[in-house]
C-alpha cells in the first residue's frame, strides 16, 4: 500500500468541500460545476453532475449550503454558452430549485450574452467597466426569471426534502415536499428532447411559471418550456 502526502500534512487545514463548512454556511458548487463544465464539453453524462448533488446531500452537514450558478465574473455568460432560449430557461430553473442558494449574475436574469465585451476587444468581463447594456436584454426572460424566484423562494420556505431523478436522458423531474400537504415537482427538458416518456404516476397541478392547470395521467409529451407543478 502505497500513501502519499496529503493537503494537511502541508499545512492545508481543509482539503475538501465538506471540510470546508466547519467554517462557512455557504461554499461554491466547484465539486458539482467542475461535472457540469464536462457535461457542457460533452465529455460527462448529466447524471453524473445530478450525481455530484446527491453526493452534497449524504456527504455534508446538514446546514450547509451550495451556492448554484450557471455564470459569474469568472465565466462567460451562460446566454452566450447556452443561447437557445427554452434551453436556458430550463438550465436556470434546475439551478433555482436544486437545493442551495440560486447566485444570478448582474444581467444574467437579462439573458444579457456578454457580446457588449467583444465589441469592446475584450474576452471577459472579469473586473470590466464596460456599463451593463440593460437596454439590450430579454424582457421576457426577465418576466420568467421573476416568476421563477418567486416560484422558488415558496418552495424552500415550505419544503425541506428534494428527490432529483433522470426521467430519460436529459429530462429531470425535481420533487420537492415538506410538513404540509404542498407538493412541487419541476419537470425540466434540459436537451431538449422529443417525444412520449411514460410516467410512473399521474403528473398534474398548477404551472406556477405559466398559470396553467395541467394534468398527465400515463405519458407525457416533451415540450421545449420547463414545467413546475404545484400538487
Amino acid at each position: 500500500m502505497c500513501f502519499v502526502k496529503k493537503d494537511k500534512d502541508l499545512g492545508i487545514p481543509h482539503a475538501s468541500d465538506p471540510e470546508l463548512h466547519r467554517a462557512f454556511h455557504m461554499t461554491y458548487d466547484c465539486d458539482g460545476g467542475e461535472y457540469w463544465e464536462k457535461y457542457l464539453r460533452g465529455e460527462a453524462r448529466l447524471g453524473e453532475y445530478l450525481h455530484q448533488v446527491y453526493l452534497q446531500d449524504t456527504m455534508y452537514p446538514a446546514d450547509a449550503v451550495k451556492l448554484r450558478l450557471l455564470e459569474n465574473h469568472d465565466n462567460p455568460r451562460a446566454a452566450f454558452r447556452i443561447p437557445h432560449r427554452p434551453t436556458l430557461r430550463n438550465w436556470t430553473a434546475l439551478m433555482a430549485l436544486l437545493p442551495g442558494a440560486l447566485m444570478l449574475y448582474a444581467g444574467q436574469e437579462y439573458a444579457l450574452d456578454g457580446t457588449e465585451h467583444a465589441e469592446q476587444g475584450e474576452t471577459s468581463y472579469h473586473h470590466s467597466k464596460i456599463p451593463i447594456p440593460w437596454e439590450k436584454g430579454d424582457a421576457s426572460f426577465l418576466d420568467f426569471t421573476h416568476r421563477l424566484i418567486q416560484a422558488m423562494k415558496e418552495i424552500k420556505r415550505t419544503c425541506h426534502a428534494c428527490c432529483v431523478r433522470e426521467l430519460a436522458y436529459g429530462v429531470v423531474l425535481l420533487e420537492w415536499t415538506g410538513f404540509g400537504p404542498d407538493r412541487f415537482r419541476c419537470l425540466l427538458n434540459l436537451e431538449m428532447r422529443c417525444g412520449v416518456i411514460p410516467l410512473a404516476e399521474p403528473l398534474g397541478g398548477h404551472d406556477l411559471l405559466t398559470g396553467q392547470s395541467l394534468h398527465f395521467e400515463k405519458t407525457l409529451s416533451l415540450a421545449p418550456e420547463p414545467l413546475l407543478l404545484r400538487q
